[in-house]
């Protein structure tokens, strides 16, 4: 943990207090950005807190994603987005991302970012992404969660949670 990276009070925002996660991320070969994932592996001690402590911090919240770029791929990534915030305990709206790009041959972020702006489809889309997250939020607030568990491993599960291994670190 960095505490002057700012990912904290990403987490903190985003675990605590936020109901709503929207979350943007470039397309960078093929994948989300380092950045994204540099907070996934933050968020790791979320779903550690299931594994370890049979504790669930995520309930009552939804998800969804922008994913930009100017390749192709947007599906994949948000696929993977999707897999990892629901092991989190999000919830997602049908259409849960918004996905714009302008193929391969679109390196001309210039271009992109212009007709990114323009672009009637992302202002609907934004607005449908949005909408469509509150209507979720408002049915998901409803649920008692209480009764929820997660279906992962614990600790305790482990066949080798018994076993002392002194020289294992050496």
């Amino acid at each position: 943990m960095e505490p002057d990276d700012g990912v904290t009070q990403v987490y903190r925002d985003m675990i605590l207090w936020a109901d709503i996660v929207l979350l943007a991320t470039p397309i960078r070969w093929g994948e989300a950005s380092a950045l994204y994932y540099k907070m996934a592996e933050r968020l790791n001690t979320v779903q550690n807190q299931i594994t370890i402590h049979d504790k669930i911090l995520v309930k009552n919240k939804v998800a969804s994603f922008i994913i930009t770029g100017g390749q192709d791929n947007i599906q994949q990534v948000a696929g993977q987005m999707m897999c990892f915030f629901t092991d989190l305990g999000f919830t997602f709206p049908p259409s849960s991302f918004l996905g714009w790009s302008r193929g391969w041959t679109a390196e001309d972020m210039d271009k992109n970012v212009l007709q990114f702006k323009k672009s009637e489809y992302i202002i609907k889309a934004s607005r449908d992404l949005a909408d469509n997250s509150v209507e979720v939020l408002r049915q998901i607030k409803q649920l008692d969660m209480s009764h929820y568990g997660a279906p992962k491993p614990h600790k305790q599960d482990s066949l080798s949670s018994g076993i002392d291994n002194p020289g294992m670190n050496l």
